[in-house]
């Protein structure tokens, strides 16, 4: 066993992120993160199993269920909530099942899915990483090492074991799997 004898390793912060990359302005004129925009529809957008042509899409809504839930939550007009729609494609946070290039209008014809639920079982997937990228791909990995110890500290049972269920489960693990989306660079 080997004892370090010089100081700790210091990983140099993350560079400062631009409003152009990391915001989204909302049909009200304000502006919100990426990051917290997804949380949001996360919560606000149906999650239903739809099928075309005998094919099941999974974790999907229809172009009508965004524009009543964009319309209802943010009390705009339809017009609005189409425009803010195309926005979010626009970002990538928002797909065509399929990959196609269709808008979100109005309509039952067309089936999108948030990017968190287009590759759910890829830890990377949060977002697809258009932000600024750090040259330093071992300080990205540190400051996660970091985010994912102090979860998985949070995380120990009485018999010293982690619990990678509770670990998915933290309030920190969404901004982790956000985070990891920077390796897609």
């Amino acid at each position: 066993l080997m004892i370090p004898t010089g100081p700790p390793l210091r990983y140099p912060k993350a560079p400062k992120r631009t409003l152009a990359h990391d915001y989204i302005f909302l049909p009200d004129g304000s502006t919100k993160s990426i990051f917290h925009m997804t949380r949001e529809l996360m919560k606000l957008l149906p999650r239903n199993d739809l099928m075309f042509l005998a094919k099941v899409y999974r974790n999907c809504f229809t172009g009508e269920h965004f524009v009543d839930a964009i319309t209802e939550h943010f009390n705009v007009s339809e017009l609005a909530a189409i425009e803010f729609g195309n926005s979010l494609k626009q970002h990538q946070i928002v797909h065509h099942v399929c990959n196609a290039d269709h808008d979100i209008n109005d309509t039952t014809k067309y089936f999108f899915r948030l990017q968190p639920f287009h590759t759910p079982d890829v830890l990377n997937s949060f977002r697809i990483w258009t932000d600024r990228i750090d040259p330093d791909p071992i300080a990205v990995l540190g400051r996660l090492r970091k985010m994912l110890s102090k979860m998985e500290g949070e995380a120990i049972n009485e018999n010293g074991q982690i619990d990678y269920l509770a670990v998915a489960q933290n309030k920190l693990f969404l901004k982790f799997d956000e985070a990891s989306s920077e390796l897609q660079s």
